[in-house]
């Protein structure tokens, strides 16, 4: 659905050139897009409206207890299963590991 709005619809049309090029203009007056009507904006926000709608989602914010980064996860509202977790596990848990080493090397180097 997003594919088909940004690839068909309100985008596609927004960088369609705005008419041939003449001899005279520059080349960046000639790249200028032009700019998409309101209703064609209202179309496109009402589509990906209707798909957010669809997709059911909800967004969880937390902050990992071991290295103190903000953890976003997006859920399925129906399921209440974890679609997607930023950053991921793997990453927090090589954070951690790295904090813990650099921690140890300091303290070793004070003593």
């Amino acid at each position: 659905m997003i594919n088909d709005v940004v690839n068909n619809g309100l985008l596609a049309k927004a960088s369609a050139p705005s008419g041939p090029a003449s001899a005279t203009s520059s080349a960046p007056a000639a790249a200028k897009a032009q700019q998409p009507s309101p209703e064609q904006l209202d179309s496109a926000v009402s589509k990906l409206n209707d798909y957010l709608q669809d997709v059911q989602r909800n967004l969880s914010f937390s902050i990992d207890k071991d290295t103190g980064i903000t953890v976003v996860k997006v859920i399925d509202s129906a399921t209440q299963e974890v679609v997607r977790q930023l950053p991921p596990d793997e990453t927090l848990k090589l954070a951690a590991a790295l904090d813990k080493q650099i921690s140890g090397h300091l303290v070793q180097e004070r003593a």
